[in-house]
C-alpha cells in the first residue's frame, strides 16, 4: 500500500465515529441490516450511484479486495476529537468498509481541540446538574442525549 508522507496508518475497527450517515446514504440505516453482512458474493454487483442501495458497499468492497486500498486517489480525512471520537470529513463509506474488512488504511488525520458535536451537547447538561443538583432534570436530559448519542456515534 503506497502512502503520502503526511498520511498515517489507521485501523478503524473498534473506534467511535461521527459518520453522519442517514437512511439515504446507508443501506444499514435504511433497513437495519448491513449489506456487507447479508451478501456472500460481492463480485456479482455492478456500480450503483445510489448510496443506500444494497449493492453500493459490496461493489466497493470487492474493488478494494481485488485492487487493494488506494489512498492517493481520494484521501480519507478525519479529525480526532478530545472525547476520543473521530469526526469524518471525507471517506465515510470507505472507513466503514475497511472496518468491516478489519484492514488498515492510510488517512489524513488532524487533532481537534474540542469535543465532537454529540459530546458537546451532553456536556452542558452534566455541568448544570453538578451546579444545581436537579436530578430529575438531569436524568431526563441524559436519557434523551445518550439515546441519541448511540444513534449517531458509530462504533465499527
Amino acid at each position: 500500500m503506497k502512502k503520502n508522507k503526511d498520511m498515517v496508518e489507521f485501523y478503524p475497527k473498534g473506534k467511535g465515529f461521527d459518520l453522519r450517515l442517514d437512511k439515504y446514504e446507508c443501506y444499514k440505516k435504511a433497513t437495519g441490516k448491513c449489506s456487507l453482512d447479508i451478501i456472500d458474493d460481492y463480485s456479482v454487483f455492478k456500480e450503483s450511484g445510489n448510496r443506500n442501495d444494497i449493492s453500493y458497499c459490496p461493489y466497493y468492497c470487492n474493488l478494494i479486495r481485488k485492487n487493494g486500498y488506494k489512498p492517493d486517489l481520494e484521501p480519507v480525512s478525519i479529525s480526532r476529537d478530545l472525547c476520543n471520537h473521530y469526526s469524518v470529513d471525507n471517506g465515510r463509506h470507505r472507513i466503514c468498509i475497511m472496518a468491516h474488512e478489519n484492514k488498515p488504511m492510510y488517512i489524513h488525520i488532524t487533532y481537534s481541540d474540542s469535543e465532537c458535536c454529540i459530546c458537546t451537547k451532553l456536556s452542558p447538561i452534566s455541568r448544570y446538574a453538578k451546579l444545581y443538583g436537579k436530578r430529575r432534570l438531569l436524568f431526563s436530559y441524559l436519557r434523551y442525549y445518550i439515546s441519541n448519542k448511540h444513534k449517531k456515534i458509530t462504533y465499527l
